[in-house]
């Protein structure tokens, strides 16, 4: 796959359409690295921007992966996770970011272009689950956080209010990616079994470390699945499952899913 962004404007313009776009705002975090949020969005949007958003998640995450290592990240959003994977991986290395949500993945890929990445982040506007298909994703309203943006399969699960639009789904097994792939993050609201099913090729090959998101009410709303469900998906496979430590390091091992209704667990193949 070449370096690039899939269904989007040149980076040019899209910068330049940041920079006159009211509701787009710049935030420089810790890093260096510069992030395009939007104004309107005062939940996670803000945490980002302030650098409050998954602090110890996104430290394993850069922990995890070494400089010209190949890396994806499912459910980018708006980048934080890209931004800071690329910076990781180096020139050398690659980040392949998947978000479907246009409004998100434009922001993404401002992010990338302010930050000079563009030859490192590949961007495919598409979401990722068992086998290439056609969806139905829903988005909620315009002013809302779109972080929470979920796939739904069944029309009882249509809210009314709630905003709908078609994407495009694809398997990782079947992207054009650098292989080995060395780590896997996994955000995808409840989709995160779907994932798992298609990259089982990877998963078995090239034993990536994987960083996933586990809402065990999206779960079982997207899959029809819970949070054990997804640790009996990994463990055939040679998963074990870890808590992320406050100071972003791997923590204590975990034979059963944390009782809190969402959690991020680091998942990491037996020697």
């Amino acid at each position: 796959m070449n370096p690039g962004v899939d269904n989007l404007q040149p980076g040019v313009s899209q910068q330049t359409s940041a920079l006159a776009n009211p509701r787009v705002r710049f935030a420089t975090l810790a890093s260096g690295l510069r992030i395009a949020v939007d104004r309107r969005d005062r939940g996670i949007g803000r945490a980002i921007a302030r650098g409050a958003f998954e602090v110890a998640e996104l430290a394993f995450a850069c922990h995890a992966v070494r400089e010209g290592a190949s890396v994806v990240d499912v459910g980018a959003h708006v980048g934080l996770y890209t931004l800071h994977l690329a910076q990781a991986v180096g020139p050398l290395g690659h980040v392949y970011a998947f978000e479907p949500i246009p409004s998100q993945a434009a922001l993404l890929h401002m992010g990338i272009v302010a930050n000079a990445l563009q030859t490192q982040v590949s961007v495919r506007q598409v979401a990722i689950g068992r086998a290439a298909s056609v969806g139905t994703m829903s988005v909620g309203p315009e002013t809302a956080d779109l972080a929470h943006a979920c796939l739904i399969g069944d029309a009882s699960f249509r809210t009314p209010g709630v905003e709908t639009m078609s994407v495009r789904i694809e398997a990782l097994d079947d992207c054009d990616l650098r292989r080995p792939v060395a780590f896997i993050k996994l955000d995808i609201e409840g989709a995160e079994p779907q994932a798992l099913d298609g990259a089982r090729h990877i998963l078995h090959d090239d034993r990536p470390v994987l960083l996933c998101e586990l809402d065990d009410r999206l779960l079982d709303r997207v899959s029809g699945a819970t949070p054990q469900d997804v640790f009996d998906q990994l463990t055939p496979l040679g998963y074990m499952a870890y808590a992320i430590a406050p100071d972003g390091t791997l923590g204590g091992r975990l034979r059963e899913p944390p009782t809190s209704r969402v959690s991020t667990v680091a998942f990491v193949s037996r020697p």
